[in-house]
C-alpha cells in the first residue's frame, strides 16, 4: 500500500473519533451508579496522557520525524527519553487521545471508531518496525528491550 494512504487513513479514521464524540455523546448517562463527572476525569486523564507522550515523542524524535512508515533517508534510530520507555510513542498518543476523547463524551461510537484507529495505527507500526529492522542493524535488540505501546 502507498505510503500516504496509510496517512490519509489513519487521519480519516481520527477526524471521524473527533466528531463522533460529540454526536454520539451519552454513555455516561445511561448508567446507574456511573458518575458522569467520574468518566470525563477517566477521559480527561487519557488525554492528557496522549498528550504528554506526543509532545515528548516529538521533542526526542527531532529532525528523524516522518508521518511516513518509511525512516527518513537521513534520520537516526532514537532511543532516548520517551522512546526508551515506548517504541511508538506518536501511535500511543493517538489512541489515548482518541478513547479519552470518546470517554469525556461518553460515546460508544467513537470508542469503536477509535478501536479502528487503533488496529490501523498497530498495522501501521508493524510495518514501520519491518522497515526499521532493514535500516538500523540495532533495531531487533531495541524492539527487545522495549514495548511497541
Amino acid at each position: 500500500m502507498p505510503s500516504h494512504l496509510w496517512i490519509w487513513i489513519q487521519n480519516l479514521l481520527c477526524v471521524v473519533v473527533l466528531i463522533l464524540g460529540p454526536v454520539a455523546a451519552g454513555f455516561g448517562n445511561h448508567f446507574e451508579g456511573v458518575s458522569r463527572w467520574g468518566v470525563q476525569v477517566l477521559g480527561g486523564a487519557l488525554i492528557l496522557r496522549g498528550a504528554w507522550l506526543g509532545i515528548a515523542g516529538v521533542r526526542d524524535l527531532g529532525g528523524s520525524r516522518s508521518p511516513h512508515p518509511q525512516p527518513l533517508k537521513g534520520g537516526q534510530l532514537v532511543t532516548h527519553g520517551v522512546y526508551a520507555r515506548v517504541r511508538h510513542p506518536l501511535y500511543s498518543s493517538l489512541m489515548h487521545v482518541a478513547f479519552g476523547w470518546s470517554v469525556v463524551w461518553g460515546s460508544f461510537a467513537g470508542m469503536l471508531a477509535s478501536g479502528l484507529l487503533t488496529v490501523w495505527l498497530i498495522a501501521k507500526a508493524r510495518l514501520e518496525e519491518g522497515l526499521m529492522r532493514r535500516r538500523y542493524p540495532g533495531y531487533k535488540d531495541y524492539e527487545k528491550r522495549v514495548r511497541g505501546f
